[in-house]
């Protein structure tokens, strides 16, 4: 009985473990890096018109400059 019950804890451990470092991949997915100043960005809601801390203007579908034309693979590209 006791071997089994250090087992099954072992067992939830390695678990939870494998659910944390799903999660943090999870979070890191969702980040982009500012094309200036390369700082991590996550939007979490509105538009795809983004301004980094540094100030940099860019788009978060294309990453292009904000004010320069977007890439053919963009919805915003015209």
């Amino acid at each position: 009985m006791e071997e089994e019950c250090k087992i099954q804890k072992e067992e939830l451990r390695q678990a939870n473990g494998r659910n944390a470092e799903s999660a943090s991949e999870s979070y890191v997915g969702q980040l982009k890096q500012c094309p200036n100043c390369s700082s991590r960005i996550k939007k979490n809601e509105g538009c795809d018109h983004m301004t980094c801390r540094c100030g940099h203007q860019f788009c978060w579908i294309c990453m292009n400059e904000w004010d320069k034309p977007h890439k053919s693979s963009c919805s915003f590209y015209v």
